[in-house]
């Protein structure tokens, strides 16, 4: 009896474990292909598009969230060069070619010369009812 059991749960390891082995080499290497701030959004959906293998929106959405989020962890004013004041978080919905894509935009403002900035907006290069 032994046995069977482990006969029977052996393949859906294996099955598990090529599985988790193949997700964890696409996410590095769509985590490789994303340059952020170097790439707007067009222009990772772009690459992204070129891989051989089919890659989920919600993988693509979370790790430009957490790498904008790591460059912009303490954001500076352009023309001040001091600390922006935080103001509020806007949820912006993108539809894209690979899949509809949901980020937390943040939105600064700079104390001094009274500007507002969108930093994820700038770098990305979205603006309202733009579409890639």
């Amino acid at each position: 009896m032994k046995y069977a059991r482990k006969r029977f749960f052996e393949p859906e390891m294996s099955a598990k474990d090529d599985f988790l082995k193949n997700l964890n080499e696409s996410f590095s290497a769509v985590y490789s292909a994303i340059d952020l701030p170097k790439m707007s959004l067009l222009q990772v959906i772009d690459r992204i598009k070129q891989f051989d293998f089919k890659v989920d929106s919600r993988m693509v959405q979370s790790i430009i969230q957490n790498k904008l989020d790591y460059i912009f962890n303490d954001p500076i004013c352009d023309k001040c060069k001091i600390n922006l004041q935080y103001k509020y978080t806007k949820e912006t919905k993108t539809n894209t070619t690979i899949g509809k894509l949901i980020f937390q935009f943040p939105y600064f403002y700079c104390p001094k010369c009274k500007s507002y900035h969108s930093p994820y907006q700038e770098v990305l290069n979205t603006r309202p009812g733009w579409l890639c």
